[in-house]
């Protein structure tokens, strides 16, 4: 297994239209070599006092103030819509002969971070648990760190992260993007399958790709010391789906839940926010 060393956040970035995309490295020691198969970085939990990775594990920002105990859930503010598509609709046909004409529009809400950080367009019926708390980073500043988890009704679930840069990511011995999306902001919302012996891993990520063609699961905004990280999750946290070949990966990709996960995911907007800001 091949293992990615990432730039210094710090130092470097890749920059396009304005925003930069690139994996943070803040000087962590060296992935084991014997491990058996490599574990894409694992959404940070607000528990936690920095984002964790299953594999390998490296250090992050220590807490200095405890997450909260219980999520703050938003949904989507009740509206009338439905009501003055109805009425808009009964008149439309009191004035047209022959067979009713349907159109059918998805209602959404759009939800952003507390300190402005990033802003989603969501289907009504999706939920945001919030738990959101102030980290202090390497440096020894007080830093908002968000922490996100976006829920549909059939159980997809999408993990939103930013704060302080972490560590390493791994590298699969084969991949392949099945499609890849601008986002509102101009990353990219991608799908991909990544392999390591004789298992499969399918995922949707907000992310880009470094100069092997190979996604890359953080983006970084350029003079913004924030790195952003958003991706599909099982719904038990425990972070990647799971498959035993290529084929049931592509099917996955091509699922209701995935596609729907890069509806989502297209339209992000992050914003290049102070790395200070609070709420």
């Amino acid at each position: 297994m091949r293992m990615l060393t990432r730039p210094t956040a710090r130092t470097l970035a890749l920059s396009a239209g304005g925003v930069a995309m690139v994996v943070v490295l803040v000087g962590c020691a060296g992935a084991g070599a014997g491990a058996e198969q490599p574990q894409a970085p694992a959404m940070p939990t607000a528990e936690a006092a920095a984002p964790e990775r299953t594999e390998p594990v490296a250090a992050g920002p220590t807490t200095e103030t405890a997450a909260n105990d219980e999520p703050t859930t938003v949904t989507p503010p009740a509206s009338d819509v439905g009501d003055d598509a109805a009425d808009a609709a009964e008149g439309d046909e009191a004035g047209r002969s022959g067979p009713p004409f349907v159109q059918h529009e998805e209602e959404l809400w759009t939800f952003e971070t507390q300190n402005g950080t990033m802003r989603v367009v969501l289907p009504a019926d999706w939920s945001v648990a919030d738990t959101s708390t102030s980290l202090m980073n390497h440096d020894g500043e007080d830093q908002w760190n968000n922490f996100l988890v976006l829920t549909a009704p059939d159980g997809t679930v999408l993990r939103y992260y930013d704060g302080y840069g972490d560590d390493v990511g791994a590298a699969w011995e084969e991949f392949e993007v099945v499609e890849q999306r601008a986002t509102a902001s101009g990353q990219l919302a991608i799908a991909y399958w990544g392999a390591v012996g004789d298992r499969v891993t399918a995922d949707v990520i907000l992310g880009g790709l470094a100069d092997s063609g190979e996604p890359l699961d953080q983006v970084w905004h350029e003079r913004v010391g924030r790195n952003h990280m958003m991706g599909l999750s099982t719904a038990d946290g425990g972070g990647l789906y799971w498959f035993d070949s290529v084929a049931e990966a592509e099917a996955f990709l091509a699922s209701d839940a995935a596609q729907q996960a890069l509806d989502v995911l297209e339209t992000v907007e992050l914003l290049p926010v102070d790395q200070y800001a609070m709420p």
